[in-house]
């Protein structure tokens, strides 16, 4: 829950006039009389007041029942200190009145007492408090002050006939005189009362504009009056208001008219009372009728506050477009701040800024990622301003709004990003104490819930122990009576961690969710909050797919009749992310209960909106980001289609749903230009170039002297990617097959090798596939399709990473991480041995049926093959997966040639590029050992001298391979060549990259960025985790060093998928390039055989490849072991090569 500046809709302290008694306790009791007579005892204003109660209601007030009333409201608050010592004394009072009478029980009441015994330079600091917030921090310091705050505001209510009582209108010039010296948040009950008086002074029609100020004065004190019932205050306020435009007209007081416009306004928009739809659009109402008065060029300081006050209702506006009112919010912030400027109202910029913020967290249109960014940016100026020390009220509240905006961050690490949100929520907790501001503590609780429940780090399950208890403590303030919209929203996050919960009894825990849900609806209601009530009636419907109570097939109808409820709201128009989030749950219900049809149909609606949310965005981040979201909707449609048995959409929509921004690129890249006039072909270079630019700079360190803010540069982008993108669409008018969107079927299927196949898997919750199309092929039929029902993503999801029960990384991943951290002799030993266990288990549930497949299709020997992995497989050896033959292990790779690739775009690209003339004259850059402690590099880089010819080739060693060279010298070679360090970046994948000299990282950005590979044919990278891809946020992207040479140019790249064995390496790389160079074989053909080879050899056969090059490796292959052993048949040593492209 975010908070703004401006109304201010908090100012109410706990002490003997502030406490509301709840009504929904009257249900309790049989005589509404009685409980309606206790309440208006209890909530007089002054004594006097309570004593004409007990007066005017002594049949019902003085009887045991009235007591009773009393014995149960304390059961009720027997945890509340403050509300227990108010009710025993009320019903101490009434024991009194019964028992001596009723005037000798309140003698003591209404005669004035002493202000208790408190040291004099306290008094002072009382009396010199000019704020609310300066009042509530010094209660919190020194309770003891509460009995003399009470004691000051008992007599500044005197009863009817006292001497504050006012009839003689000679007196009218004090009273006004007094009440111009009442400011402060305690005084507004003595200025109601002093307004009250004054009016009956006043004649309307004698004095008009006295009247009218009155009336206007009386609506401002009851607005900020801290005793009473706020929502009567309010309903008060607004009749007076009214009142006071009877007079104040905009012909005869314009200013005052205004003026009073705005203050009834604000009133508007704090209503409790009433429809809040309506409330907020009387509220810009209101507004808007004072900036007709209120100019920026009459009264350009009202014209600001009345532009924020106007924000703040469209921010909070339920009727219209959503994304419009925030939109017009942002709009009307920005011109309050021409006015606001730091240096004129530094108190107000900083409000506007933070009020600012919180409409970008909001808003709907552009970039989610980018838009988080403007928030965080905003509230970070506002803190420039709004220290602790100056306004620690403002300051908590903009440390709980800036945490909101770390808990939803999209950039960065998102554990950390998390870990930030609650540091900051807990800042804000030092200033928003319960005692001093309890309604801004509970909002912080119930965002430290949100954060526990979201948390990753830390153990899951006590995560969610802590947010049940943040969200239990903020309900503590956040009752339905007093705060109905944050008890709702409040029972909807309690709702959420009982869904997720570990602990205890899961079906109990998923009917606690749906309890709270349904009490969360009892307040956000479709007509009230549809946001919101879309919002829990798609978690609703989450809680009731999951039961485990009850009917299964109840269950699952209420399920889908809540998401339909929710997809009401959620339209593609107004609220695109959202509908995705439902339809993705829905179908992802139907697909369980195979219910594909249905679940196709929910599955292309989520696609759909996904692809709206994602031509909003436009920084890569971002456009990754929205990518993830529709993660895995392609691969789950596309077995839809398989299972009504429509093939061929099938192969089209699990092609759709790869490397899309990888496609985007290059698409772009690669356009051809050809087909358009010079000047339209101008155009385009230039609109790519700036895109370009933006994105290279966008993707430097932001300490990089010279780079622009992300905010400067998001916005930027924004506008040339707009540009771009009305260009292309331009262009496609004229020219319909420039930049196509993607492959048809007839072009996926030319890209089938000859005599091969291309092999396609998916993997899904409810079962897997593996499309198989052989070369030749005109259509794709049912009898290419192999289904594996019992390999389910958990078991692909097990073998990665281990058990989903156990604690901590398992699996592939957990024992590789061992490995790479360790280095032990024994870590060593369990990486070798999972890696021919997994291999052989990837056979068995994956790979066995794709060969029996081929074999059915009577594929030769060494056919090409193209596997085309989806997902998570993009980092498993599946050439690899082996089989026991005959007593032998014999590997996929022994029978086929395998290539990969992301994709059947990029996989044509690729097959342009090779056929591009300048790619075809051999000419050579390698780059070797430039770390200088890699003792096989220098061996592959002599292998390698041999091949070229001394005018086509160049060698960067040692130092010399330092970052700014290597990006000069790549450009205008077909072979490049890298034997260093590499690694991948597991929390940033752009990070990854290649160690050059001085230990500088070539990165993946930099790949993408500064690279110019246009006649690159090979891209080989002898370094560890070089072919390793992102899984974590953007698994179907298969980003990675391999898509970022592609993408700089290059047609094919070799790489890794561990890291990998330095002379085991060499020895492969040497084999690879004397097959492809010497024997004219492709690169797929020649990495076979060099895997083959190197599997198979000697101890013996590798000395002598030494020989004549390594005199010390020959020693150590030939004379330090069995001649006849073959060191390397462990698929460690050869499988972690794979070459993607042609």
């Amino acid at each position: 829950m975010e908070n703004r500046v401006g109304v201010s809709t908090w100012q109410r302290l706990l002490y003997k006039y502030s406490w509301e008694i709840h009504m929904s306790d009257q249900n309790h009791f049989d005589e509404e009389r009685i409980i309606n007579a206790v309440l208006s005892f209890i909530n007089a204003k002054t004594w006097a007041d309570s004593k004409a109660i007990v007066q005017a209601h002594q049949d019902d007030l003085l009887t045991s029942a009235a007591i009773q009333v009393f014995e149960s409201l304390l059961i009720r608050y027997k945890d509340d200190e403050k509300a227990r010592r108010l009710l025993e004394d009320h019903r101490s009072l009434l024991r009194r009145c019964q028992s001596e009478g009723i005037d000798a029980a309140f003698t003591d009441r209404l005669q004035a007492r002493p202000i208790p015994d408190i040291p004099p330079e306290l008094l002072d600091r009382l009396r010199s408090v000019q704020t609310d917030a300066e009042l509530r921090e010094l209660i919190r310091e020194h309770p003891e002050l509460l009995p003399v705050i009470e004691q000051i505001a008992t007599q500044s209510q005197a009863p009817q006939g006292s001497s504050t009582d006012v009839s003689d209108p000679d007196e009218l010039p004090a009273l006004l005189q007094e009440l111009q010296g009442l400011n402060r948040l305690s005084d507004m009950p003595r200025r109601v009362e002093l307004c009250q008086i004054a009016l009956g002074l006043v004649n309307q029609s004698a004095q008009p504009e006295l009247w009218g100020g009155l009336q206007v004065e009386l609506g401002n004190s009851l607005a900020q009056n801290p005793l009473g019932h706020r929502a009567e205050n309010i309903d008060l306020a607004i009749e007076h208001y009214n009142q006071a435009l009877e007079v104040y007209t905009r012909e005869a007081f314009p200013e005052k008219w205004a003026g009073t416009q705005n203050n009834l306004a604000n009133a508007y928009s704090d209503r409790i009372r009433g429809e809040r739809a309506e409330n907020i659009d009387l509220a810009i109402k209101h507004y808007n009728q004072a900036l007709e008065v209120y100019t920026r060029e009459a009264f350009p300081e009202n014209w600001a506050m009345t532009r924020n006050n106007l924000a703040n209702a469209y921010s909070n506006r339920i009727r219209g477009e959503r994304a419009e009112n925030i939109d017009l919010a942002i709009e009307h912030y920005n011109q309050a701040l021409e006015v606001y400027t730091r240096e004129a109202f530094p108190e107000k910029w900083a409000g506007t800024q933070n009020n600012l913020a919180v409409a970008y967290s909001r808003c709907i249109r552009g970039e989610q990622a980018e838009n988080i960014e403007l928030a965080i940016d905003h509230y970070n100026q506002a803190l420039e301003v709004m220290t602790r020390e100056a306004f620690p009220e403002d300051w908590g509240m903009t440390q709980n709004n800036l945490a909101i905006a770390y808990r939803n961050r999209i950039r960065g690490e998102r554990a950390e990003n998390i870990d930030l949100a609650i540091e900051h929520y807990n800042q804000a907790l030092k200033a928003h104490t319960r005692e001093a501001f309890p309604e801004q503590w509970a909002g912080t609780q119930n965002n430290l819930a949100i954060a526990y429940r979201n948390r990753i780090r830390g153990e899951r399950a006590e995560n969610i122990e802590l947010a049940i208890d943040h969200c239990n403590q903020a309900l503590e303030v956040y009752t339905r009576e007093a705060f109905p919209e944050d008890w709702g929203m409040t029972q909807n996050n309690l709702a959420n961690a009982y869904s997720d919960r570990i602990r205890g009894k899961r079906a109990e825990n998923i009917d606690l969710a749906i309890t709270h849900y349904n009490q969360a609806l009892e307040v956000r209601t479709r007509e009230a909050f549809p946001e919101d009530w879309a919002m829990t009636q798609n978690n609703l419907a989450n809680a009731y797919s999951d039961r485990i109570r009850g009917e299964r097939a109840e269950n699952i109808d209420l399920a889908i009749d809540h998401y339909n409820q929710a997809l009401e709201v959620r339209t593609l128009e107004r609220f695109p992310a959202d509908r995705r989030q439902t339809l993705r749950n829905l179908g992802d219900l139907r697909f369980a209960e195979q219910r594909w049809e249905d679940a196709l149909a929910d599955y292309d609606g989520a696609i759909e909106a996904g692809n709206a949310v994602l031509a909003e965005a436009h920084t890569e981040v971002g456009r990754r980001a929205e990518v993830w979201e529709t993660s895995g909707l392609y691969a789950r449609s596309a077995y839809c289609l398989l299972k009504l048995e429509q093939i061929n959409e099938a192969v089209i929509r699990l092609e759709d749903g790869k490397t899309r921004l990888l496609t985007e690129a290059l698409a772009l890249a690669d356009a051809d230009l050809d087909m358009l006039s010079v000047t339209q072909r101008q155009e385009m270079l230039e609109a790519r170039e700036a895109v370009h630019l933006l994105e290279d700079e966008m993707r430097l360190s932001s300490d990089v002297p010279g780079r622009r803010s992300d905010v400067e540069l998001g916005d930027l982008l924004r506008r040339k990617r707009a540009c771009l993108n009305e260009l292309v669409d331009t262009l496609r008018v004229e020219h319909p097959d420039f930049m196509p969107g993607g492959l048809d079927l007839p072009e996926i299927l030319s890209l089938v090798p000859e005599g091969g196949a291309l092999v396609a898997p998916l993997v899904t919750s409810m079962g897997s596939a593996v499309i198989v199309i052989p070369y030749g092929a005109g259509s794709v039929e049912s009898d290419h399709v192999v289904l594996l029902d019992s390999f389910i993503e958990d078991d692909l999801l097990k073998l990665l990473r281990g058990p989903a029960d156990e604690t901590g990384l398992g699996g592939w991943m957990g024992v590789y991480f061992a490995f790479c951290n360790e280095m032990t002799e024994a870590a060593t030993k369990q990486w070798l041995e999972l890696i021919e266990e997994f291999t052989g288990e990837l056979w068995t549930m994956l790979m066995g049926p794709v060969h029996q497949k081929l074999q059915d299709l009577n594929l030769t020997e060494a056919a090409p093959v193209i596997l085309m992995p989806q997902g998570y497989m993009g980092l498993l050896p599946m050439h690899a997966a082996w089989r026991d033959l005959d007593g032998e292990r014999r590997a996929f790779i022994d029978d086929y040639t395998v290539t990969y690739a992301p994709s059947a775009y990029s996989l044509s690209i690729s097959k342009g590029r090779m056929q591009d003339p300048s790619r075809q004259k051999p000419s050579l850059l390698t780059v070797i050992n430039p770390t200088e402690n890699l003792d096989y590099a220098p061996v592959e880089g002599k292998a390698m001298e041999s091949l070229f010819d001394p005018a086509d080739r160049e060698t960067l060693s040692g130092r010399k391979a330092t970052k700014d060279v290597v990006v000069e010298k790549v450009h205008g070679r077909t072979y490049l060549h890298f034997s260093c360090h590499g690694f991948y970046n597991w929390q940033d994948v752009m990070g990854s990259g290649l160690v050059l000299a001085n230990h500088d990282i070539l990165t993946l950005s930099e790949i993408i960025s500064s690279l110019k590979l246009d006649i690159a044919r090979l891209v080989t990278l002898s370094a560890c985790e070089t072919g390793m891809t992102d899984i974590k946020q953007s698994p179907d992207e298969f980003i990675g060093l391999p898509t970022g040479f592609l993408q700089a140019g290059a047609a094919g790249v070799i790489s890794t998928l561990w890291a990998v064995n330095d002379a085991a390496t060499s020895l492969l790389i040497k084999h690879f390039y004397r097959e492809h160079l010497e024997k004219g074989l492709p690169p797929d053909q020649a990495l076979r055989s060099a895997q083959l080879w190197l599997r198979g050899a000697t101890r013996k056969e590798l000395g002598e490849t030494y020989k004549s090059i390594d005199h010390e490796a020959y020693r150590e292959f030939v004379i330090n072991g069995d001649p006849s052993d073959k060191p390397y048949t462990n698929p460690y040593y050869w499988a972690a090569f794979t070459f993607t492209g042609v």
